[in-house]
């Protein structure tokens, strides 16, 4: 009995309820929104590909002038080394008494 009263209640209370119409321009509000975020995905795409692309090209340029100055090291020890053996063609003999 109290189920069926209760049942009742919902189903007077739903009588009341009118439904609800929405304003004349809700479309066109949702058509700009959508058009904002697709702007403004799509800038947030282009702007990923192209910091993309500055990683890649900073990240070489750093490669690159690792080698030069590896590069450069390596000739001047060459030199200094091909100086050694100079030296050792031509030995100075220090006779200290």
């Amino acid at each position: 009995m109290e189920n069926k009263s209760n049942f009742e209640q919902i189903i007077n209370s739903c009588k009341n309820i009118n439904k609800v119409e929405p304003g004349p321009f809700l479309f066109e509000k949702i058509k700009e929104q959508i058009k904002a975020r697709n702007l403004t995905q799509q800038y947030l795409n282009d702007s990923k590909s192209s910091l993309i692309w500055l990683w890649a090209f900073g990240i070489t340029l750093i490669i690159t002038i690792n080698v030069f100055i590896i590069s450069k090291t390596e000739r001047n020890s060459l030199n200094n080394i091909s100086n050694d053996s100079n030296n050792l063609k031509y030995p100075q003999f220090n006779y200290n008494y």
